[in-house]
């Protein structure tokens, strides 16, 4: 099984937060805390350009 740290998609913004989506699990890195939450539980995703609202 691979890690998770080597997962194919990583998602980084400009906090240096990180996202990754392993085995039905978002992986949410952000403040020296990892968050785990099942695609599942996910109702709705927002997403801003570079020119968005932080």
């Amino acid at each position: 099984m691979a890690s998770t740290d080597t997962s194919p998609l990583v998602l980084r913004d400009r906090r240096r937060s990180a996202a990754r989506l392993r085995a039905g699990v978002l992986l949410l890195d952000a403040g020296g805390g990892r968050r785990r939450i099942p695609v599942a539980a996910i109702e709705r995703v927002d997403v801003s350009g570079s020119g968005g609202a932080d």
